[in-house]
């Protein structure tokens, strides 16, 4: 069984897909979990259900982030 990722954390310049190019593949075969970019070179495309980080970040603010991240997507009940 293959189960999808709860939270993808990605940069945004990669070699053969930038973070761009990557969400819109993920969103255009129907998956809707939320990303994390980072980036050195900080631009924010307007991307629903993506934040950013701009790097050189701090480990804790980055575990803050995924963890509002997650706390942000789960259901309410």
């Amino acid at each position: 069984m293959r189960q999808k990722p709860t939270l993808i954390l990605s940069d945004v310049q990669m070699p053969h897909l930038d973070g761009r190019g990557l969400v819109n593949r993920l969103r255009a075969v129907g998956y809707t979990m939320p990303v994390i970019l980072m980036s050195a070179v900080f631009s924010k495309p307007d991307l629903p259900g993506v934040r950013y980080i701009a790097k050189p970040f701090d480990l804790d603010h980055l575990l803050q982030v995924l963890e509002q991240t997650l706390l942000d997507t789960q259901p309410t009940d």
